[in-house]
């Protein structure tokens, strides 16, 4: 009985020695090479908006070329505008196969000034890219087309919309109305750009401040009319849209911090904080490789209308830390929000 044992023993180690080789075949080698790492994995691209926004179709028109860089199949899904962010900072594994969309303009505000529902820390995320340095456009309400800016102006109780509050177009509506010097209130809780293009066409609103592949695509569909950029040179995208210091405005001193944040406009892709530094460096040489495109440059033209250009992750992951650091900036920006928010 005694020898029956000890071979049962031996056989049932055996069995674990093969189970166990087994399983780590299965995960490979834990120091992997990210290029061995991502090849055959699904990594899973969220879109922090709504399918059929500038936001979401930019992913899907990039993720087949990240798929050939990487080897890998790329999911593309969509969350709700905070949702996707808060999930990826604190629920999404730390593997390098998770990372959020969403606009540069949008994430850093809504930690910057602190709106409601916002649960990460806008500089310890990750950034692989920003996929679309773009251009703000102010978009108006098709009836006030043929306004000039001093007859704007001139109007009394103007409606700017927002999504969340404190969010990128509530702030950018707000810091462009005192920059203009319009007699405006920004009105939020509109659950995405597209819902805002809809109350400006109807006259719900009166304008908003987007970017222009926003804006082009909302004027395609006739929802607005682009009026004017408050950068200082016109977007690619909407070649007959003036900027305002072609139109006379000067910017008062103390706005041009205020103005210089929400002129930051973009796509930001991040990846959690925690993620292995060396799959970060992987994805952000891909995406510097992808800019240089031509076939992807040519399938962005068709979508925005316009070359898009892209930031290095570095770059903008050095950008957002600067702007994170500024302790003047919230205060700045609170006063501004607070004088032009509408009662709701």
């Amino acid at each position: 009985m005694g020898r029956w044992m000890t071979k049962w023993a031996s056989l049932m180690g055996i069995l674990a020695l093969g189970l166990g080789l087994a399983v780590a075949c299965t995960q490979g080698p834990t120091n992997a090479s990210p290029q061995e790492f991502y090849r055959g994995k699904t990594v899973t691209w969220i879109v922090s908006s709504d399918a059929g926004t500038s936001s979401d179709l930019l992913a899907r028109a990039i993720a087949p070329y990240l798929a050939e860089e990487t080897g890998a199949t790329v999911k593309v899904d969509n969350m709700g505008t905070d949702e996707g962010s808060n999930w990826v900072y604190n629920e999404a594994k730390k593997d390098g196969l998770t990372f959020i969309h969403k606009s540069t303009g949008a994430l850093t505000a809504n930690d910057i000034l602190q709106a409601p529902g916002t649960e990460y820390e806008v500089e310890k995320y990750l950034y692989i890219a920003d996929v679309d340095e773009g251009i703000r456009i102010m978009a108006v309400s098709p009836d006030l087309a043929n306004k000039t800016l001093e007859e704007l102006r001139k109007m009394k109780g103007l409606k700017a919309g927002g999504t969340s509050a404190k969010g990128s177009i509530a702030i950018s509506g707000a810091v462009v109305s005192e920059v203009l010097g319009l007699d405006a209130k920004v009105i939020t809780g509109y659950s995405g750009s597209g819902k805002v293009a809809l109350a400006t066409k109807q006259r719900e609103l009166d304008f908003y401040v987007i970017s222009d592949t926003s804006a082009k695509m909302a004027e395609d569909d006739g929802m607005v009319v682009s009026f004017l950029s408050p950068n200082d040179q016109r977007s690619e995208a909407l070649p007959n849209v003036p900027t305002m210091y072609e139109l006379g405005v000067k910017v008062p001193k103390d706005l041009e911090g205020a103005l210089e944040f929400v002129l930051a406009s973009g796509q930001a892709l991040a990846l959690p904080p925690g993620t292995p530094a060396d799959r970060v460096e992987y994805l952000r040489k891909i995406f510097d490789k992808l800019e240089t495109n031509k076939e992807l440059q040519s399938t962005l033209s068709k979508l925005k209308g316009a070359q898009a250009s892209f930031m290095s992750g570095k770059d903008l992951q050095d950008k957002i830390v600067k702007m994170k650091a500024d302790k003047e900036l919230a205060g700045k920006l609170n006063t501004i929000f607070d004088k032009r928010k509408a009662v709701q």
